[in-house]
C-alpha cells in the first residue's frame, strides 16, 4: 500500500516488531533497498524492550492506524501475531509462524515468508577473516597473518 506520494516518488512507511533489536541492520537495509528502487521508503523499529507496556494487539493496530504499509515481525512474536490478523498465507498457516504483515484497506494479512521479493542486486559475499582462526592477534591488517598449517604435526615414535 502506498501512503502517500512525494514529487514522483511513491512513499512507504513499514516497520520491524520485536524485542532487543535497537541494533537492527534493518532500517538501513530497507531505506537503501526502497531508494536503490526509486522510493520513498522510511523503516520504523518499534522495540517493545523500549516500551513500559507493551501490548501486541495496540501495537499492530496503531502501526495500521499511523499509515505504516506493513510490519516485519521477529522475535518473541512470530506466533503471538497471528491472532491478531485478519488472514493467512498457506506459508504462515503451515509454519504457524509470521514473519511479515501487510495492512490492506481494512484489514491486515501475513505475506508469504518462503519468497524473497527484493529487486536490488546484492553484493557477492567476502570472505570473512578471523583473527583467532589465523593466529593472529596483532593489530595489523586483515590476511597479513601467515597461513595455518594444513597437515597435522609429526609425532614423536
Amino acid at each position: 500500500m502506498t501512503t502517500r506520494i512525494l514529487g514522483s516518488k511513491p512513499a512507504f512507511r513499514a516497520g520491524l516488531i520485536g524485542s532487543g533489536i535497537q541494533l537492527s541492520f534493518s532500517p538501513a537495509l530497507h531505506e537503501t533497498e526502497g531508494q536503490a528502487l526509486g522510493l520513498e521508503y522510511s523503516y520504523t523499529l518499534i522495540d517493545t524492550d523500549t516500551l513500559p507496556e507493551p501490548e501486541l494487539r495496540s501495537l499492530v493496530t496503531e502501526a495500521r492506524k499511523s499509515g505504516l504499509s506493513g510490519l516485519n515481525i521477529t522475535h518473541p512474536y512470530k506466533k503471538a501475531v497471528i491472532e491478531h490478523l485478519d488472514d493467512l498465507s498457506p506459508d504462515a498457516r503451515a509454519l504457524g509462524a509470521v514473519n511479515t504483515v501487510v495492512f490492506e484497506r481494512t484489514s491486515s494479512r501475513s505475506a508469504p515468508t518462503s519468497s524473497s521479493t527484493s529487486a536490488c542486486p546484492r553484493p557477492a559475499p567476502q570472505p570473512r577473516h578471523s583473527r583467532h582462526a589465523t593466529g593472529n592477534r596483532s593489530s595489523s591488517p586483515k590476511g597479513s597473518a601467515a597461513p595455518r598449517p594444513t597437515s597435522p604435526p609429526p609425532t614423536a615414535s
